[in-house]
């Protein structure tokens, strides 16, 4: 499932930047959809690896930085959609663990 994620993660950011999508908010959408998924799966693991994984890659096209680019991926509404997924596991499991004196 790890593996699914992950790899669904990779294609949408793939398909999100492409400058002949039509809908690249949509496929944003599914991408964050699954980095939240993967970090209920295993934790940072299932985010850290495609994130990166995306940064070398425009490193190495150079896109990094371009503006166009950074559009077509809604980093913003995309965080919120990975905290609205995995936040609700995250956060009572912190809150109910007791306090050492």
């Amino acid at each position: 499932m790890l593996t699914g994620c992950i790899a669904l993660s990779m294609w949408t950011f793939l398909r999100a930047i492409d400058e002949t999508e039509q809908r690249p908010r949509w496929w944003a959408f599914v991408m964050a959809a699954s980095l939240g998924t993967s970090l209920l799966f295993k934790s940072l693991i299932g985010v850290v690896f495609p994130i990166a994984a995306a940064v070398i890659y425009l490193v190495l096209t150079k896109q990094l930085f371009d503006p166009r680019v950074r559009k077509a991926l809604h980093i913003w509404s995309g965080l919120l959609v990975v905290l609205l997924i995995s936040a609700p596991w995250h956060i009572p499991g912190n809150a109910s663990k007791p306090a050492l004196l």
